[in-house]
């Protein structure tokens, strides 16, 4: 039997659609664009980068400021 999963809160939603925004936005760019192809293409690789960064960046602050087991 499975739990029904609880609905995810609108604000946490928008959030999650806007991080999202810029990789759509790059590739729907390159379809008309084949010549700016590399150049976006680097774009979302940097960019990508730069969200796992963040997303590293704010795991090890959580795990810093966890009590020792």
């Amino acid at each position: 039997m499975t739990r029904p999963q609880a609905a995810i809160p609108r604000i946490v939603l928008i959030y999650g659609l806007l991080g999202v925004a810029p990789f759509w936005t790059l590739a729907a760019a390159a379809r008309p664009a084949p010549d700016w192809t590399g150049v976006l293409s680097a774009t979302v690789g940097v960019y990508a980068a730069l969200i796992l960064s963040f997303l590293g960046g704010a795991r090890w602050g959580m795990a810093v400021q966890a009590p020792a087991r």
